[in-house]
């Protein structure tokens, strides 16, 4: 057995745990800067603005699961021509998809869907 290859896994191992704990430091302090740059958009009623060349803009992301994972709720799914999207459950990213694209249709999402969904909004700080 080579114990340089141990010693050299060892110290790699340690310096792996060490910049995982600064760059989790890191993305706490991002996520804190963020939620309130994000509060000091909302309150001077701006959505971006350009600093330095870098364009901070907010981005909103809007996501659907359903309510409970049930035959209703899938019976209904097809009733509306989504029934593709039920596998053994149904796929959040495709139902997500699907429903904006009916949010932004003339009709938008029908309300027995809207009654067994969930939407959620997540507003994120963006640069360029």
């Amino acid at each position: 057995m080579n114990r340089d290859n141990l010693n050299k896994y060892k110290e790699a191992w340690a310096k792996r745990k060490e910049l995982k704990g600064k760059l989790k430091e890191v993305e706490d302090a991002l996520s804190n800067l963020a939620e309130t740059i994000l509060e000091e958009f909302e309150e001077e009623g701006i959505s971006q603005i350009r600093v330095d060349g870098k364009l901070f803009y907010t981005r909103k992301d809007v996501y659907f699961s359903l309510n409970e994972q049930e035959e209703a709720s899938f019976d209904v799914l097809r009733e509306h021509g989504l029934g593709h999207l039920i596998e053994t459950r149904v796929s959040s990213q495709s139902l997500r998809s699907a429903l904006l694209e009916q949010e932004r249709g003339e009709d938008g999402v029908p309300q027995d869907i809207t009654d067994i969904v969930k939407r959620s909004e997540v507003f994120r700080l963006q640069v360029t």
